[in-house]
């Protein structure tokens, strides 16, 4: 292995609040490559690569390296100047909640409800807190309903699937 290793750069741009981190580095696993990852609040937003055909055997070798760090590091740091907004928007909108989320948690709200929850197509139940077991083989059970309703319908002359709604 070599002893060669190249000096990466971080850096941030501030856009109001929100700070939008860049760290550039030399990586050598899976393959050689230069890195850069762009951040907001430790969440990655974007990783850019290049390859690295080679291996760090001189110092000749190692600025080159570094010089394709430093070039690429300014490149997208220019980027995210430009495009500070759209990124910090782009990371707000990635940790808000799901619609689903949003459902649930004004139908929780309401002091007649007891429970509420969402199950989509796939099973997948979505609540205001840990789904107990009841909730869960209901959706085991509501999810079968509709593969079987799925299945008679293609099979048959029942209806279609564009749209259906179950009421329970």
């Amino acid at each position: 292995m070599s002893e060669f290793l190249p000096s990466g750069r971080l850096s941030a741009v501030e856009h109001g609040a929100d700070k939008i981190q860049i760290q550039t580095e030399f990586s050598r696993h899976p393959e050689p490559r230069v890195a850069t990852s762009v951040t907001v609040g430790g969440q990655v937003l974007h990783k850019i690569q290049k390859a690295w055909n080679g291996v760090i055997d001189s110092l000749e070798v190692q600025q080159q390296v570094e010089t394709l760090i430093k070039r690429q590091h300014g490149e997208v740091t220019a980027l995210v100047r430009e495009h500070a907004q759209a990124l910090v928007k782009q990371a707000t909108k990635e940790s808000a909640p799901s619609p689903e989320q949003v459902i649930v948690g004004r139908a929780a709200q309401l002091k007649q409800v007891r429970e509420a929850f969402v199950f989509t197509p796939e099973a997948v139940i979505t609540s205001a807190g840990k789904p107990d077991a009841d909730i869960q083989a209901l959706g085991s059970l509501v999810s079968g309903a509709t593969d079987l309703l799925v299945l008679l319908t293609q099979l048959g002359r029942l209806g279609d699937t564009e749209d259906c709604v179950l009421h329970l």
